[in-house]
Parts: structure tokens; sequence; C-alpha cells
């Protein structure tokens, strides 16, 4: 009897289990049956919008030739660029072009093309183009023909000349811009290994919040040795621009470090000091230590190294020193994040102090010469 029992329960749990699989592959059956209607209706969709994308590379395929033929056969409307030849300005390369067609490119090219290089506005024949290769003047007029920005046109990090970026940002060809700074982020993604090359990239092209965050980037990174590798790397404005930056790490928190980095990156090249001027703007001496400024003057007075930028050092110097010794003294407002003052009351007081009685004794020979 118990035996049957224990076969009945068995059987009923039998029953139930049967019951609940056959539940279980209704339920499934219907969902995957709804996936796959789902799928069918995606794939139609896909499909009318691949016909959409044919029809449109059709389209934009005939719009491109039209647009060369217009350019390689212009008939009247031509316009003939011309640039001089490198090492040879006496022999021209000209390029012909449809003046109506490039008179779209921008407000600058529409200038151009009505002005030439005069301002009479008599839509001239030929037009001079300074400064620019033939083969990135015929690089923009493929973009603006096709719409394609070819890869090559960006060899990598080895590539330190952007001619046909600055060619885009002269004549505000903005597409051409966005879609160079796009093609450059994925050839050469954005590190601290890469950040020079891309900061001076985004000079090149006057972007800037690529240059905030490049700058910003690289500022945090100046307390570490590739931090400086990097920095020495850059043009004078984009090397401003960082040690301008609040944001800038200092070892040891002392501004001295600024003017370390100017030393770095005016000597890394022979032709920089005439351009390190620009980098004393970014210094903020009255963050020095007075000792410091003391030590410093000592050293350019004594350096042949600083003797082209010795007065406008000394000059500096001098500010800094008398910004200090004021009661109101600008040093904590312009503190950077990472600036520590260093405490020097003492030496303050007594300079103070001997600043006064000079200009006590000046005053009083002064009077006596009277």
């Amino acid at each position: 009897m118990a035996t049957l029992q224990k076969i009945s329960q068995l059987m009923n749990l039998l029953r139930q289990a049967r019951n609940g699989c056959s539940t279980y592959c209704l339920t499934y059956s219907s969902r995957v049956e709804a996936s796959i209607h789902e799928l069918e209706a995606s794939v139609q969709e896909l499909e009318a919008k691949k016909k959409e994308l044919e029809a449109l590379t059709v389209s934009h395929s005939k719009l491109q030739r039209a647009l060369e033929r217009l350019h390689d056969d212009p008939g009247n409307d031509g316009v003939v660029f011309t640039f001089a030849t490198e090492g040879d300005e006496s022999v021209q390369t000209t390029v012909t072009c449809s003046r109506q067609a490039m008179r779209h490119w921008s407000p600058p090219f529409d200038a151009l093309i009505r002005h030439g290089n005069s301002m009479a506005g008599d839509f001239p024949s030929q037009v001079q183009v300074e400064d620019v290769k033939p083969i990135v003047f015929k690089q923009a007029l493929h973009f603006q023909c096709s719409g394609c920005f070819q890869s090559e046109w960006i060899a990598g990090a080895e590539q330190h000349g952007h001619a046909l970026l600055q060619f885009a940002d002269r004549y505000d060809l903005q597409d051409l811009k966005d879609q160079y700074i796009a093609n450059a982020w994925e050839k050469v993604p954005l590190c601290l290994q890469a950040v020079s090359w891309h900061l001076n990239l985004a000079f090149a092209a006057n972007h800037i919040a690529h240059k905030e965050r490049c700058v910003l980037m690289l500022a945090k990174a100046m307390d570490t040795p590739s931090g400086k590798d990097q920095f020495v790397k850059l043009g004078v404005e984009a090397a401003a621009a960082v040690l301008s930056h609040d944001q800038l790490m200092l070892a040891g928190g002392r501004e001295k470090e600024v003017m370390a980095s100017c030393r770095l990156w005016a000597f890394h090249h022979e032709d920089r000091l005439s351009q390190g001027k620009r980098l004393l703007d970014s210094v903020r001496f009255c963050l020095f230590g007075a000792q410091e400024l003391l030590d410093l003057q000592e050293e350019v007075e004594t350096s042949d190294s600083w003797n082209t930028l010795r007065p406008a050092l000394t000059a500096a110097i001098r500010l800094g020193l008398s910004e200090k010794l004021r009661s109101d003294s600008p040093a904590r407002a312009r503190k950077r994040s990472s600036t520590v003052l260093p405490n020097e009351g003492p030496l303050l007081k007594a300079l103070r102090k001997t600043v006064s009685i000079f200009q006590m004794d000046t005053q009083g020979g002064s009077a006596a010469s009277a």
C-alpha cells in the first residue's frame, strides 16, 4: 500500500512537471516568435535605409563629378590661382577653378575671389595665394567637391606641421577643420605621451575646446618627467598657455619651477631665446620667495645665457620684488591651486625697513642738494 502511495505521488509530480514544461515551452515559443517578427521588421527597415543610402551615394557621386567637371572646365567663369614654387619663387604653379563654385566655400573665399590681391572688387582672373603649397590647395579642393577626408592627409604623431588645417582655419572652411580634427583624434589618440602633438594641432586650428582640454592635461602633469618632455615640444603660444594655467602643478608648490620650465623650453632650441619674453609673461614673480628673486637676479646678471632676455627679465624681477614688499601684495590673489607661499615674514620686514631707510636717505640727499 505504501508503495502504491509513493508511486501515486511520483506520478503526480511527473504530471506537474510535464504541465510546467508544456507551459514553459509555449511561453518560450511565443517569445521566440515575437523576437523573430521584430527582427524581420528591423531587417526590412534596414533594407529600406540601405536603398536610401545607396541612392544618396549615387547622388553624391554625381554631384562630386559635376563639381569636378565645373572646376576642370570653368569656361569664362574660371579663376587661376597661382602659387610660388618652393625654392624658386620665379616659377609659378597654377590651379584653375570655377569662380562661382568657390565663392560659396566661405565668406573669406568670397572676398578673395571678389578682390584678389587688391581691394578693387573687380573679380580678377588671377589670384596669388601666399604661404600655401599647391598640394594643400588641391587637398582642400578635393574635400570641398567630395566631402570626403583622406586619412593619408594626416601622417600621424611624426607629423609636426598641419598646413591643410591652418589653410582651413584661415579661410573658415569649418567642415574641413572638423573632419581634420576628428581624423587626427582617431589616428593619434589623446594621452599624455601625445598631448604636445594635440596641443600644437589645437593652436594651428584655433580650436578652443581642444586647447583647453590639452592645456589642462599638460598643466596637471608639469611636475613629472613625461610632462616636461611634452612641454619642450610645444610652440611658444602653447607653452605660454600651459605656464599661465591656474591648475599648473609645481614641484614643492614653488613658483620658481615655472621659471625653470621657461629655461628648459628656451634652451631646448637655439632659436627660442628670442621668443622667451613671451613666456616670462606667464611667470608670477610675486609668488617667488624674496631670496629666490635675489638669487635669480644674480644669475641673470652673471650668466651669458640670459644676454638676450636680461633687460626684460631684470625688469620683471624688480616688479615682482616690489609687489612682494607692498603691504597689499597681490601674491595671495594670484596663487595657483598648487602654490605654497614661503614663510618669510621676518625677511620681508627687514627688506621693507631697508627700502624705507634707503628712500629716506635719497629724499634727504635730494632736499640737501636743493
